[in-house]
């Protein structure tokens, strides 16, 4: 069984700020014994070589994703630089013919911020998704997911636990055990076939609030002048110490630098 973490942030992400690095948390995911990751930031595929190496090295499966906001959140899992571009359901249809090879999730489809969640539009546009997400945000006296769990077992559609991971600490909020050899194509053909086990159990009502409250605080310090930059990038190969580079820099001199034309050093390779 492979342990698998398939909705996760990195430092990178287009809308929110993250404190570590993609190679600082396949670290972590090594450590916890986890061989399937999915890297699914907003409105960007982050997949690069280096972090591909890492993984491997870690004997880890490095899923590039990402997650959209089609008229709610929706993780496409195995994706290409293309799937940035898509706007609505309609345009991941029409990707999803294009590559079948992609699995799509509807994220937390039933929480209560329209503006991310589906909700009655999830279950017109099943046909979009290979499955539905458990998310981990819930406790026993609240719990948005058991209409999510209704309409996955309806419909026989995977329904998959998740950590929406932002902080590290997340990382075994929420996974799923796949009954799958090791490869790519073996595991996305397993939780089409429903051959995986969710694991994830309610938070208590205070530590799921406390772990919200500091991903918000996290997504404040981005202001602060002593924190690292919100790095956002287009597929640009960074070093694996490219956070402690951050860190040290200040944002006024890495603002700077972006602002300078291109690296002249790398057109004065290509002359």
């Amino acid at each position: 069984m492979l342990k698998a973490s398939l909705h996760v942030h990195v430092q990178g992400d287009h809308d929110d700020y993250i404190l570590y690095t993609g190679f600082e948390l396949l670290d972590r995911a090594a450590a916890l014994g986890f061989e399937v990751i999915a890297f699914t930031c907003h409105e960007r595929v982050i997949n690069t070589p280096e972090l591909q190496e890492h993984a491997c090295d870690l004997g880890i499966i490095l899923i590039p994703g990402i997650e959209l906001n089609l008229g709610g959140h929706v993780l496409v899992l195995n994706a290409c630089p293309k799937a940035q571009t898509l706007k609505t359901l309609d345009d991941l249809r029409v990707y999803r013919k294009e590559r079948p090879e992609i699995f799509s999730i509807a994220a937390h489809p039933f929480y209560p911020k329209r503006k991310f969640c589906f909700q009655e539009k999830l279950l017109p546009n099943l046909d979009a998704f290979d499955a539905i997400e458990h998310s981990w945000f819930y406790s026993r006296l609240m719990d948005w997911n058991p209409k999510a769990k209704r309409i996955a077992n309806a419909h026989n559609l995977p329904y998959i636990a998740t950590s929406d991971i932002h902080l590290l600490e997340q990382l075994e909020n929420g996974h799923i055990l796949i009954n799958s050899d090791k490869n790519l194509e073996s595991v996305l053909e397993a939780m089409r076939e429903n051959q995986f086990v969710s694991v994830s159990k309610p938070q208590g009502v205070f530590q799921m609030w406390w772990v919200f409250g500091k991903m918000l605080w996290t997504g404040i310090t981005q202001y602060f002048p002593w924190t690292p930059p919100h790095l956002v990038f287009e597929h640009e190969t960074l070093p694996s110490d490219h956070q402690t580079t951050s860190s040290i820099e200040s944002k006024t001199d890495r603002f700077s630098r972006r602002l300078r034309p291109k690296d002249s050093n790398r057109h004065s390779h290509h002359s």
